[in-house]
């Protein structure tokens, strides 16, 4: 935890004595029921919630103030303060009825005009054999209606549920929780929003539905708290009664006081500065500052297409062994001849993006290599990819030092040598050091950011739902490493709790926020143009509430070129939108690649994205879904009466 509850300013206010109420801006908490621990929410003071009573667990057995089992011994009230500002807080001491205590206690943040209320829970002395937990729990009681919309899926896009009440779905791939009531209003919007998400142990503080309501705790997996551990889940209200100081910023001028936009960016604005963290601007890196191409997935060319000599890869699952590209004897030469055409047309790509081709994803089922060694992308065993033979750094050394590469990482397979020489939970590493080692070999071929895919996939693993350091601990170690070595990290295919964990990873700076740009058959059937590139929901999660770069995947720049490679998921298409695909990637404020064949690329088009520098021109802020659209997708119309009939 951030901050032991030793640090608390405590005044004993002894058991009997109810505390007073507290209150941040616009945000309330009273205590109705000091013995269940039962309090109401108000906003802007009206009461919107009632709380349920906290329940603990220990030895396999769920302990509840409603029951009993759970027994008020202590209670106390006082302030203090921490890297986000002073606060008052009322905490209170609980005994199980096999003896193990756990303690939960409400600060309210009183600096300025903030509305933030955190919720602790705290194993004081540890526990075994834990099967969940849940503070706090809110059961609506305001007549209004309140939708919610719940960051959930993975970082391939469409990650925003949106209900028209408060029945989320919870759990380990769902996220924060933004609660909006209904605008009916044409102009207005909503008065106030909020949003319910967890500040810490983001792996183990999950969402849990409630009948009318719905709360957060230690998800049931988990087996064991170590003593002292602790879960914060926040509660952050914008109201355009109390407006606060985040309203004056410059990249909130477009997101009205009171609406969901503004409700993630308060959240966002609590757990960054929690974390000693700012949101990713513009300039981040050198692939967010400048135009670059992208090799992803099933982009113009791929392994099939060269004539691979070795058969390292038509030996796989090439449909069409005859090579499309005369003269490729290996991926490396494709690459080369994409880099040197773009000079030639004065394309001024300052970035490569490597898929995980370069280290043999397809021919190992994963990550078995890491790094610029001929038994990865030469072809010195049975594992390598023969990508670049004469190595990625001669590639490096082609291109020039002027430009960086980015590079696709996936899931470790099962009996990686890595396994052997550095710490790992199964086939998830555990702390920094087998990133210090990847990071600075691959800085010698000019990587500057590990784009970590197929996340979901890895953490299947049951001890990661198990032990709560697992999870925490790659996430943390990745992060170490790439920092060490001036590198930065970019999720892909993950669950919102590892974005929302990436407010404790100072390199992780973005995420995929959209599905792959590919066309074809299951399962990567999606309706190109039209659906890929619609990335605003999601933005609003990951950039305002998170501070990380929603990066949409590439796209083809040119709407009349087209591949007849039968080993492409792109066989006879036709890119008919480019320039909508170039808007929404250039708005996203993130990485912008295009993935055209050799001599191909619309200069004009990349040329109206980019300076003759291949500086990217952008706005102040990712693009996002307004308040408006939002409410639509809750409740299913847009604010205000319907527009009537055209003529």
């Amino acid at each position: 935890p951030i901050m032991a509850a030793s640090a608390l300013l405590a005044i004993s206010a002894g058991v009997a004595a109810v505390p007073a109420p507290l209150t941040s801006s616009s945000l309330s908490v009273t205590f109705k029921d000091l013995d269940r621990g039962v309090f109401t929410v108000a906003v802007d003071g009206e009461v919107w919630f009632t709380s349920s009573p906290p329940q603990f667990s220990a030895g396999k057995t769920m302990f509840s103030a409603e029951q009993g089992s759970l027994v008020l011994s202590d209670s106390a009230s006082g302030n203090g303060t921490d890297v986000t500002g002073p606060y008052d807080f009322t905490r209170l001491d609980w005994k199980s009825s096999s003896g193990v205590p756990f303690a939960t206690t409400v600060k309210a943040y009183t600096s300025g005009t903030r509305s933030n209320l955190v919720f602790e829970s705290e194993w004081p002395a540890g526990a075994k054999d834990t099967v969940g937990s849940l503070w706090p729990g809110l059961i609506q009681q305001t007549p209004r209606v309140l939708g919610t919309l719940e960051y959930t899926g993975s970082s391939c896009g469409f990650m925003v549920s949106a209900k028209p009440d408060l029945k989320i779905t919870g759990g380990n791939s769902k996220g924060m929780v933004a609660i909006v009531p209904q605008d009916t209003s044409a102009t207005a919007g909503p008065s106030a929003s909020l949003v319910l998400g967890p500040v810490t142990e983001h792996f183990a503080n999950v969402g849990y539905p409630l009948a009318g309501g719905l709360g957060y705790g230690m998800k049931e997996s988990f087996t064991f708290a170590p003593a002292g551990y602790t879960l914060e889940t926040v509660l952050v209200a914008t109201s355009r009664a109390h407006p606060s100081k985040g309203d004056s910023q410059p990249d909130r001028v477009s997101m009205p006081a009171g609406g969901p936009n503004a409700a993630l960016a308060e959240y966002g604005d609590y757990v960054l500065t929690r974390h000693n963290k700012t949101r990713a601007g513009p300039n981040h890196t050198n692939e967010v500052a400048h135009i670059g191409y992208s090799t992803t997935g099933f982009y113009f060319y791929n392994f099939c297409d060269c004539q691979d000599p070795d058969f390292t890869h038509q030996s796989k699952t090439c449909a069409d062994p005859a090579p499309s590209l005369p003269g490729c004897r290996t991926y490396a030469d494709t690459l080369t001849a994409v880099y040197d055409k773009l000079v030639e047309q004065e394309i001024p790509v300052k970035h490569f993006l490597l898929d995980s081709w370069w280290y043999g994803e397809g021919v190992n089922g994963g990550a078995y290599l890491w790094e610029d060694t001929p038994d990865c992308v030469g072809n010195g065993s049975t594992h390598s990819a023969n990508s670049f033979p004469s190595g990625l750094k001669a590639f490096y050394d082609h291109i020039g030092h002027d430009l960086t590469l980015w590079a696709h990482n996936g899931k470790w397979v099962d009996g990686n040598p890595y396994i052997a020489e550095y710490p790992f939970s199964g086939t998830i590493p555990q702390g920094p050091e087998l990133w210090q080692h990847l990071f600075s070999a691959n800085k010698q071929w000019g990587l500057n950011t590990i784009k970590q895919d197929h996340i979901g996939e890895q953490m299947g693993e049951a001890q990661a739902w198990a032990n709560v350091s697992v999870l925490k601990s790659w996430m943390a170690g990745m992060g170490q490493g790439a920092a060490e070595n001036d590198a930065h990290v970019l999720y892909c295919c993950a669950p919102p709790c590892v974005h929302m964990n990436g407010v404790t990873v100072p390199a992780a700076f973005g995420v995929r926020a959209s599905p792959d740009y590919v066309v074809g058959a299951p399962p990567h059937q999606l309706n190109l143009p039209t659906v890929q590139w619609a990335i605003g929901p999601d933005s609003a999660f990951h950039w305002n509430g998170l501070g990380l770069l929603p990066y949409k995947d590439t796209f083809f720049s040119n709407s009349s070129e087209v591949t007849l490679s039968n080993n492409s998921r792109f066989v006879n298409f036709k890119e008919s939108n480019a320039l909508t695909h170039a808007l929404m990637a250039t708005l996203s404020m993130a990485q912008v690649t295009f993935s055209d064949q050799i001599g191909s690329t619309n200069k004009t088009l990349v040329m109206m994205i980019c300076r003759e520098d291949g500086v990217i021109l952008k706005p102040d802020r990712p693009a996002t879904a307004i308040d408006a659209q939002f409410n639509s997708m809750m409740f299913g119309g847009w604010p205000g009466p319907s527009p009537p009939p055209p003529p």
